[in-house]
């Protein structure tokens, strides 16, 4: 492979990069829909419609949670009866002041969204965790969608310091309904069509020239990694950021 070939191969692996940076990361791909699920979510009412346990105080549409026993858990909740199948997005305004972690990758400020079986247990196995936050930051808004599988009886919105110490303030709370935007959909697996195809031209030769030099290999990697994490979803990623942190 001549050196002009490697760049127009190197080329297209950017631009696919970028192509799926753009997609994945500023695209929407779900759209609210129906009426919101928590009551007083703004929390105008206190803490009515909530359960609660250890320091939580609710004034001003804000709720704030303190702990500062590093085995204890601090937290507001709320079932939601009856879902139907689907996707359903939590999302929050949440502000984490002087948050110690525990030894757990849960010991956090988090938000959750669980489903519950017929059985009354948590679906913990599935994804469920919108944010887990140590440390202090700002006031930002935290969203994510999951899906709520067919045998559900409920969807158990959570805002927590799970065995972990400081000050989790949120406000904005809402679980609503989400549709997947087929626009997205339609340019995503258009998108992977295309990483599939140009990953045989760009890769093929690579693979050739790996018997050439040894070095060619590091090439291939990088553009394979890039091509799988782009693609890669984002409960995937999530979870696999979370097992670093547990292996560190």
């Amino acid at each position: 492979m001549t050196p002009a070939d490697f760049r127009r191969r190197l080329a297209v692996a950017a631009l696919l990069a970028a192509a799926s940076l753009a997609l994945y990361g500023w695209a929407p791909r779900y759209r609210l829909v129906g009426d919101e699920l928590l009551r007083n979510a703004d929390f105008t009412a206190g803490l009515g419609g909530w359960q609660s346990g250890g320091d939580v105080v609710a004034a001003g549409g804000t709720a704030t949670l303190r702990n500062t026993v590093a085995d204890r858990i601090v937290d507001i909740d709320q079932r939601i009866a009856d879902p139907v199948p689907g996707y359903y997005s939590f999302s929050a305004e949440a502000r984490p002041e002087a948050v110690v972690r525990g030894p757990h990758r849960e010991n956090a400020a988090r938000l959750v969204l669980a489903s519950i079986d017929a059985a009354g247990n948590a679906r913990w196995e599935n994804p469920h965790t919108v944010i887990s936050l140590a440390g202090s930051r700002g006031w930002r808004r935290y969203s994510q969608v999951f899906s709520v599988p067919s045998e559900s009886r409920a969807i158990w919105a959570i805002v927590q310091l799970y065995e972990a110490t400081g000050t989790f303030a949120v406000r904005g709370l809402s679980v609503r309904r989400a549709e997947p935007i087929e626009a997205f959909t339609y340019a995503s697996r258009a998108l992977l069509g295309l990483w599939i195809v140009a990953g045989f031209w760009i890769v093929w030769p690579l693979l050739a020239a790996m018997r050439r030099d040894p070095s060619m290999a590091l090439v291939v990697a990088v553009v394979l990694g890039i091509g799988i994490a782009t693609q890669m979803p984002n409960s995937a990623k999530t979870a696999l950021l979370l097992g670093v942190y547990d292996a560190a």
